[in-house]
Order: structure tokens, then C-alpha cells, then sequence
């Protein structure tokens, strides 16, 4: 699954990875293991 698939999925907003606040991308990071994990039970 890429990231713009993932985006997407969920619904949120795509944005360009460039660049990203450093504090977005640690909270995305974290909400992207949980949604992950809760995929894959």
C-alpha cells in the first residue's frame, strides 16, 4: 500500500511528503502503525 493509497483510504487530505512538520510527520507515523495494525488482525 503506498502512502497516497493509505491517504486516500482513510479519506485524509494528500499532501506533498517533501517537507512535512516535523511534529505532523511523528504523529502520522504513530496513527499510521496503529491504523496498520488494526488492518492486520
Amino acid at each position: 500500500m503506498t502512502d497516497a493509497t493509505w491517504e486516500h483510504g482513510i479519506g485524509w487530505p494528500s499532501r506533498t511528503p517533501l517537507s512535512p512538520p516535523p511534529s505532523e510527520s511523528i504523529n502520522e507515523n504513530r496513527l499510521r502503525k496503529i491504523v496498520l495494525d488494526v488492518y492486520q488482525l
